[in-house]
């Protein structure tokens, strides 16, 4: 956010916080509410190779389903059962792929 805009950056990373704080109550609600993650139906090897790294850190964290919710320009992946949500990644949506973090 700094490299865009040092000026507004303080106040969009202040912005963007309040919408996870939002996200997270209603996931809490309804762990099923964003969309079914995009990117599941991947075509090129380097991508299949990514989704299977993300299937394996929601199965290892016993969350069967992967679901994005949309937050301004941001993308956020998130696992989920029917009781517990885990974020998984955030991109903005301009960018290709999610950097997952183990």
């Amino acid at each position: 956010m700094v490299e865009q805009d040092a000026a507004s950056a303080a106040a969009r990373l202040a912005q963007l916080k309040r919408d996870l704080r939002e996200m997270k109550t209603l996931l809490g609600w309804s762990p099923a509410s964003g969309r079914p993650a995009r990117f599941m139906h991947a075509q090129s090897a380097q991508a299949h190779l990514r989704l299977a790294a993300v299937q394996q850190m929601a199965q290892s964290a016993g969350l069967p389903h992967l679901r994005e919710y949309v937050i301004g320009p941001y993308v956020v992946l998130y696992a989920h059962s029917d009781t517990e949500v885990v974020l998984l990644a955030l991109k903005h949506q301009r960018q290709l792929t999610y950097i997952a973090h183990q």
